[in-house]
C-alpha cells in the first residue's frame, strides 16, 4: 500500500514545472531501484548468475528503464521550455534592436534640426538684431529642438543598454538550449544503453531456462535408466537362478561355474552403464540407448 502511494505521489510530482525537483526525484528512485538489489544481492555468492538473481535484475532493470523514460520527458519538457524562452529573447532582441534604430535615426534627424535653428538664429541676430521678434522666435525655437534633442540623446543611451543587456540573455537563453540538448541526449543514450542491458538479461535468462530444462530432463532420463538397469540386474539373476535350476555342486560343476560366471559379467557390465548414465555427458546417450 506505501509502494503503491509513493509511486502515485511521485507520479503526480513529476506532471509539475518544477524541473528541478522532478529530475532529483527520479535519479532518487534510480537510485532506490539499484540499491535494492544489491542489497538481494549481498552475500550470495553467484547471485547474479542465478534465476532469482537474473529475474531481480531485469526487474530492477525495467524500472530503472521506466524512470530513464521519465527523465526523458522531464529533459524533453526542459528543452522545450528553453527554445520558447530563446524565441522570446530573440524576438525582443530584435524589436529594441529596432526601437533602438529609429532612435538613432530620430536623434540624427534632431541633431541635424537643432544645426538649422541654430545657423537661423544667427543669422536673424546679424540682420534683424536681438530683440527683434523673428529672433526670438528663432532662440525659442532652438531651445525646444534642444531639449527634443536631449531627450532624444538619453533616449538613445537607454535602448542602447537595453540591447547590451538583450543580447546577454538571448545568449544565455541559446546556452540553455545547448545544455538542455547536451542532458537530454544523455538521457536518451541511457535509456538504450538499460534496454540493451534488458535484453542481454532476457537472453541469459532464456539461455538459463534452456540449461535447467536440459538438467532437468537428463536427470530424468539417468533415473528412468537406473530403474531399467535395476530391472536388467533383477532379470540376469532370474536366468541364472533358471539356469542352475537342479544343478547339483553350484561351485564345483562346470554348468553351475559358467552360469554364475555368466552372471557376474552381466552384472559388471550393467554397473558399468549405470555409473557412466550418472556421471552425465556423453553418457546420456549411452544410457538412452541401454
Amino acid at each position: 500500500m506505501a509502494e503503491t502511494l509513493r509511486d502515485l505521489v511521485v507520479s503526480l510530482s513529476l506532471q509539475t514545472d518544477n524541473f528541478t525537483r522532478n529530475i532529483k526525484s527520479v535519479n532518487k528512485q534510480i537510485a532506490e531501484a539499484e540499491s535494492q538489489f544489491k542489497l538481494a544481492a549481498s552475500g550470495v555468492e553467484g547471485f547474479e548468475r542465478s534465476a532469482t538473481g537474473l529475474a531481480t535484475q531485469l526487474s530492477t532493470l525495467e524500472r530503472r528503464l521506466s524512470l530513464q523514460k521519465d527523465a526523458v520527458t522531464q529533459y524533453e519538457r526542459a528543452l522545450s521550455a528553453a527554445n520558447d524562452k530563446l524565441q522570446e529573447c530573440f524576438s525582443r532582441q530584435n524589436d529594441y534592436a529596432q526601437r533602438l534604430t529609429d532612435a538613432k535615426t530620430a536623434q540624427q534627424a534632431l541633431k541635424e534640426q537643432v544645426a538649422a535653428a541654430a545657423q537661423q538664429v544667427r543669422t536673424y541676430s546679424a540682420t534683424l538684431g536681438e530683440n527683434d521678434s523673428a529672433t526670438i522666435a528663432a532662440k525659442a525655437n532652438l531651445d525646444a529642438l534642444k531639449a527634443e534633442y536631449r531627450n532624444s540623446c538619453a533616449e538613445v543611451k537607454k535602448l542602447t543598454g537595453q540591447n547590451t543587456a538583450l543580447k546577454k540573455t538571448t545568449q544565455n537563453a541559446a546556452d540553455a538550449v545547448t545544455d538542455a540538448t547536451t542532458k537530454l541526449n544523455t538521457a536518451q543514450a541511457a535509456v538504450r544503453s538499460t534496454q540493451a542491458e534488458i535484453n542481454q538479461c532476457n537472453q541469459s535468462l532464456r539461455l538459463a531456462q534452456t540449461n535447467w530444462d536440459a538438467a532437468g530432463k537428463s536427470i530424468d532420463a539417468s533415473k528412468a535408466a537406473i530403474v531399467t538397469f535395476g530391472k536388467q540386474i533383477e532379470l540376469a539373476e532370474s536366468r541364472f537362478k533358471l539356469a542352475t535350476a537342479g544343478i547339483k555342486d553350484m561351485d564345483t560343476s562346470v554348468t553351475g561355474l559358467a552360469a554364475k560366471l555368466t552372471l557376474l559379467n552381466d552384472k559388471l557390465r550393467l554397473q558399468r552403464k549405470r555409473e557412466a548414465c550418472a556421471a552425465g555427458g556423453s553418457a546420456g546417450a549411452f544410457c538412452r540407448y541401454g
